[in-house]
């Protein structure tokens, strides 16, 4: 018969009445007594220490750490937001970039004019086939015509150059700059002999500085 308590007078030598051992919480091979005073052999397998170590690097991963939407994406190849983007687009660099040389920092078109900013602050714009059709110029006479830019430029000291597209009144025709300031061209045709320089097209080109 198993003894779990032992009194001796008025003094307990032994009591394991409350003990909770079992064979569940005992390392294997090991012995101990349960509350009953029974003799238990323990059956844990217990781990090393290269074994503990071992699991727990398996387990450890972006998921076990709550970082399950973290990669390895470098720096340069994170996009900018929308509002990066944005903010970005209103800032101009202070001069030549990229090694030394210039670069196209804006280009799009507007009302049929074509146009690009250079990081440096130079600008030009273009319209291709500008028609003057049905002037009714008369010998000797002149029209003017009025064409906005795509942009306001900063200063007045703009190069501005017309070529006559259409080879039939390239004899007869001649395309004076009358003002030259910064957000349009005034321009006078002439007549030099045809009694009507109607159908005929300009290529135009204006360069100046956007900063």
């Amino acid at each position: 018969m198993a003894i779990s308590k032992v009194i001796y007078g008025d003094d307990t030598l032994m009591d394991l009445t409350a003990d909770t051992v079992t064979p569940e919480t005992l390392a294997a091979g090991t012995t101990a007594h349960n509350a009953a005073g029974e003799m238990v052999v323990g059956t844990v397998t217990m781990l090393t220490v290269d074994e503990i170590t071992r699991q727990a690097a398996q387990k450890v991963d972006k998921e076990s750490l709550g970082l399950s939407n973290v990669d390895n994406t470098s720096d340069l190849d994170k996009p900018l937001s929308t509002a990066q983007q944005a903010a970005l687009a209103e800032k101009a660099p202070a001069g030549f970039v990229d090694g030394g040389h210039d670069t196209v920092i804006v280009q799009s078109t507007s009302a049929g004019w074509g146009y690009r900013k250079w990081a440096s602050g130079v600008a030009e714009c273009w319209l291709s086939g500008f028609n003057f059709d049905n002037l009714g110029v008369v010998a000797g006479g002149c029209n003017r015509t009025s064409l906005a830019f795509p942009f306001t430029f900063a200063d007045t000291n703009l190069v501005q150059n017309i070529a006559i597209q259409t080879p039939d009144y390239s004899q007869n025709l001649t395309v004076n700059f009358v003002g030259k300031i910064a957000h349009y061209c005034e321009m006078c045709v002439h007549n030099h002999g045809a009694a009507d320089a109607s159908g005929f097209t300009l290529d135009i080109s204006i360069t100046g500085r956007w900063k």
